[in-house]
């Protein structure tokens, strides 16, 4: 397990496994993405999964969030049920790393100003939100950002972004968007697509896709 913690880089930190830290895991995991649990109290069923990386450990001690390797980390979700426990680790990762994207829970408006102030990036009362927000916004904040300003969902439903990457063979390879027609056949949208690391959102129908590009398309479901 300590092997796995030191070779972890540009991975997401998740810390509270409750309801909402549960859902940011079951998005996190269906998008087989590298990321650490930190809670006070892991799950026995969880700790036998061989893909799930979990410390059990305060992560308001400095050494548990470095135990994380949090030095190397792409974002941080904060979503224990205590306000000043959130407050206090984000102050803590902002000092361990001060390119981290963190995104933590808040229950009230009051709150949001005061992590926002302590170095948080993305406030997000989960009541409104869910955990499967957070973990997308980790993931991705541009995308996110984009769907926040843009975009809007029916009653009941909710928008879930899914990512995949062109191989060699694929048959988009060398193709527009218009030509594809992406979202009359299948319904969804493409809203960014990822080129050496560099993200091209909402593009236009003449953009040509070349193979090794992650697709970042945007799917309605259903509650």
């Amino acid at each position: 397990m300590q092997k796995k913690l030191n070779n972890l880089s540009n991975h997401i930190i998740l810390v509270g496994f409750g309801r909402v830290g549960e859902l940011a895991t079951e998005e996190l995991f269906e998008r087989n993405l590298e990321f650490v649990i930190i809670d006070k109290e892991i799950p026995e069923e969880l700790k036998t999964l061989k893909n799930v990386i979990s410390i059990e450990g305060d992560a308001t001690d400095d050494s548990v969030l470095s135990l994380a390797n949090i030095e190397e980390a792409k974002s941080l979700i904060v979503a224990t049920a205590d306000a000043s426990t959130n407050l206090f680790i984000v102050l803590s990762a902002r000092e361990l790393n001060k390119n981290i994207f963190i995104i933590s829970r808040s229950d009230n408006s009051l709150l949001e100003k005061k992590l926002i102030k302590a170095g948080a990036n993305r406030t997000i009362n989960p009541f409104s939100a869910g955990g499967q927000k957070m973990a997308n916004i980790a993931i991705d904040p541009q995308i996110m950002d984009f769907i926040d300003s843009n975009l809007g969902t029916k009653d009941g439903d909710y928008l879930k972004i899914e990512q995949f990457e062109l191989s060699d063979n694929n048959d988009w390879h060398g193709k527009t968007l218009k030509e594809l027609d992406i979202r009359q056949k299948s319904g969804v949208t493409i809203i960014g697509i990822i080129r050496d690391n560099y993200t091209n959102l909402n593009p236009f129908g003449d953009f040509e896709l070349r193979s090794k590009d992650q697709i970042e398309q945007l799917v309605q479901k259903t509650n």
